[in-house]
């Protein structure tokens, strides 16, 4: 399995905004500019198959019209969205805000599968489990964090969340876990530093990526823990079968 870190900052920070691919075809979360971002890259955005959204925070998903539109360009017949329903809900007039003029053109060649993500649901997506965890980001509604299983490996994703038991369910439930990380000190909005610490003391076995990193975390000042990572912008991990760290 792979796992590759398009972004690890939040709106504020001078990094990418957080997003990851999924062995190549699977993109949970859309920020803007992630199109440009993969294709500057040298990333085959026609492998994308499906597009799994946290939360509908402008920095999570704006860039869904701009991947529509690249995908039906591309002639990709296909890609599944999974997300929250208010957000299929509007996709509609999304689509239609971003190219008033010709999205009926660019939605026409291309089937979209939405799928309305529930609270503890399972999807069976492209070889992997899915399951979508409901987590807590301040007063938003219908946020989700996800796991992703394949084969016998499995990975967690909280989204912006705080530390709940939701994000221990998470911890539990996956070989490999990448959090929020936004803050020194969490709260009801984001996860800080002092939470993760917690999480790479009680699961020293588990490998636990940091991201969606503000420029409050100096990561020279992070602690070093043998099981912590702090991905760069378009890190690429390859992750062995049935193991639980990299270490």
């Amino acid at each position: 399995m792979k796992i590759q870190f398009i972004g690890t900052g939040n709106m504020d920070s001078e990094r990418f905004n957080a997003c990851i691919l999924v062995n190549d075809c699977i993109l949970i979360d859309a920020p803007p500019g992630v199109g440009k971002t993969l294709l500057k890259n040298g990333f085959d955005i026609r492998k994308i198959k499906a597009i799994l959204i946290t939360h509908q925070h402008i920095d999570h998903y704006f860039d869904l019209p701009i991947l529509i539109r690249e995908l039906s360009n591309c002639h990709v017949p296909e890609i599944h969205i999974l997300a929250n329903q208010s957000l299929i809900d509007n996709f509609q007039t999304l689509m239609k805000l971003a190219f008033p003029d010709v999205y009926q053109e660019i939605l026409q060649p291309i089937q979209i599968h939405f799928t309305v993500l529930k609270e503890y649901e399972n999807y069976s997506l492209l070889n992997f489990h899915i399951l979508s965890i409901p987590v807590i980001h301040g007063n938003l509604d219908s946020c989700f964090g996800f796991i992703l299983k394949n084969n016998e490996t499995s990975i967690g994703y909280s989204g912006d969340a705080s530390y709940t038991k939701e994000i221990e369910y998470i911890c539990k439930n996956c070989n490999f876990i990448i959090l929020d990380s936004t803050k020194s000190i969490g709260d009801r909005d984001h996860m800080g530093l002092n939470n993760i610490y917690d999480i790479c003391k009680k699961y020293p076995q588990k490998t636990v990526f940091i991201t969606h990193l503000s420029e409050q975390i100096n990561t020279k000042k992070v602690k070093k823990y043998i099981n912590l990572i702090i991905p760069t912008d378009n890190k690429l991990y390859k992750i062995k079968k049935n193991k639980e760290s990299l270490f």
